[in-house]
């Protein structure tokens, strides 16, 4: 259980369940694996959170149950809104993952990168997602790390916001 901001509020749960994260993209790419935790307030009209793990680029998408809040999830972080890839490396480890003789792959790859995080959708691949997962953060890259404490106290306001 994680607390709302400043310690009151509602407070919120985790689950993991096994199973597609919802509306899961076809590319196989950006497949996710088939186990979700799940972030929900206990209040039965909040929104609730699934984050899902894509093993061929190692990138947590995180996905809301009410996709028209969407744009206020974007807008959490000033500095993470989840339009780019949370590492310009998460295609390049991919090609491993894909043929040996990787002509096919580095296509399929190129494809991909095109599409964007469009691939992963409905997930969005948040920088801060990175971090609560044990993938960051990252680092050199001159943007600011928002501390696991500030995140989920951010993520809880928001669950129970309106």
């Amino acid at each position: 259980r994680a607390g709302a901001p400043g310690g009151g509020g509602a407070p919120a749960r985790l689950s993991l369940r096994e199973g597609a994260p919802p509306g899961a993209g076809a590319d196989p790419l950006f497949a996710a694996a088939a186990v979700v935790v799940e972030l929900r307030a206990c209040d039965a009209k909040a929104a609730s959170l699934s984050f899902s793990f894509h093993p061929a680029i190692r990138a947590i998408g995180v996905t809301c149950d009410d996709r028209s809040r969407d744009e206020s999830l974007r807008s959490l972080f000033s500095d993470d809104d989840a339009r780019g890839l949370p590492d310009e490396r998460c295609l390049l480890r991919a090609l491993p993952a894909q043929a040996p003789e990787a002509e096919p792959a580095r296509r399929q790859a190129s494809s991909a990168f095109d599409q964007g995080v469009e691939a992963m959708a409905p997930a969005l691949p948040f920088r801060w997602a990175q971090w609560l997962g044990g993938l960051g953060p990252p680092l050199g890259d001159g943007r600011e790390v928002h501390s696991i404490h500030a995140v989920m106290d951010a993520l809880c306001g928001w669950l129970v916001a309106a």
